[in-house]
């Protein structure tokens, strides 16, 4: 109960940035600016559509619904990796 009451205090003593003020911020412009770029081009380039739909493709494709989530965490995985391997080969 007192980490509770602690975390409390500390969370009310927090200030909240407006998002101008958080673009002013020189020390974090260059992480807002990546983070801004690599959600347009998830947003362009149609993965969060597929990922939306993911349940029905492979449940159309054949597979059985209780092995529908580990099969999307796998090829989440293999998108993570297939990232990290096209970064580090450019």
């Amino acid at each position: 109960m007192e980490e509770m009451e602690e975390e409390q205090r500390t969370m009310t003593s927090v200030e909240t940035v407006s998002v101008l003020q958080l673009f002013k911020d020189l020390s974090v412009r260059w992480q807002l600016i990546t983070i801004i770029v690599v959600n347009a081009g998830m947003q362009l380039s149609g993965i969060d559509a597929i990922w939306f739909y993911t349940n029905a493709i492979f449940e159309n494709a054949g597979i059985s619904a209780h092995q529908i989530q580990y099969i999307t965490v796998g090829t989440g995985a293999i998108e993570v990796i297939a990232g990290l391997i096209g970064v580090r080969l450019h």
